[in-house]
């Protein structure tokens, strides 16, 4: 894992990784403005809120993703031959990294 000292990823990107889904989802979309509700903008979510505040109104696994944005602490995996390269927070081929199982239908 690469640690950078400046990036910012947009919290929905944050949420969707944690489900497993698109950033496009109804279900990030609900989660998001839940947040927003909580805590007033992005921003403050992602950038001025104490991990403490975090704790008490957000899933931890989204924390836990908010926590190594500030710190750095994210996966990229380089682009090469006209593919763009990857930047997540969870490293989805390291064990452990696993998000939230979504539940199926059928």
């Amino acid at each position: 894992m690469l640690y950078l000292s400046r990036i910012l990823f947009s919290l929905d990107q944050i949420i969707a990784e944690t489900k497993g889904v698109a950033k496009t989802s109804i279900a990030v979309e609900r989660d998001y403005r839940s947040y927003l509700a909580n805590f007033g903008t992005e921003f403050d979510i992602l950038m001025r809120a104490s991990r403490e505040d975090l704790v008490k109104k957000l899933p931890a696994k989204v924390v836990e993703g908010i926590m190594r944005m500030r710190s750095g602490k994210v996966s990229i995996k380089p682009g090469y031959d006209g593919e763009y390269g990857i930047i997540s927070i969870f490293d989805k081929e390291s064990p452990g990294e696993q998000h939230e199982q979504q539940l199926n239908l059928f």
